[in-house]
């Protein structure tokens, strides 16, 4: 587990883009150099935030649901709401944007098919809204 996580985290800086020269910092990035660095974002704030819950590759745990197949709620109705107002959510120690962006990273990373789309304003919402009994609420919906 140690290896893996220090592999991962070794990824993550082999992954961020080199700072610019003093010269160039007024040059766009290139969007594959962005995407490049919101990846080694995402993957930081999920180490930090999410993995040692959810395991370094979403599978879960006999008391934590895996991140697999989150996309079959999003067809529900409320399931959307849902993924937002969940503990590991409402309490991530991220900006509300940073949070959309790792929604939406997982949701690529973790083998479901629809792409989720979480807005800072949706995750802000959820937020303010946190699940008294997410166990109950996930039955509910599945």
């Amino acid at each position: 587990m140690r290896r893996a996580l220090a592999a991962a985290l070794l990824a993550i800086g082999l992954a961020l883009p080199a700072p610019a020269a003093a010269a160039d910092r007024s040059a766009p990035e290139p969007v594959a150099a962005r995407d490049a660095a919101a990846d080694a974002l995402a993957v930081h704030d999920y180490l930090l935030s999410c993995g040692g819950c959810h395991a370094l590759d979403g599978s879960g745990s006999e008391h934590v649901p895996a991140l697999r197949g989150l996309d079959r709620l999003l067809a529900r109705p409320g399931g959307r709401a849902y993924l937002v107002r969940v503990p590991g959510v409402t309490n991530a120690p991220l900006s509300d944007a940073r949070l959309a962006a790792l929604l939406d990273w997982i949701f690529v990373n973790f083998g479901n098919r629809t792409p989720a789309g979480f807005s800072a304003e949706e995750v802000a919402a959820g937020r303010a809204a946190p699940l008294v009994d997410p166990i109950a609420a996930r039955a509910a919906l599945e």
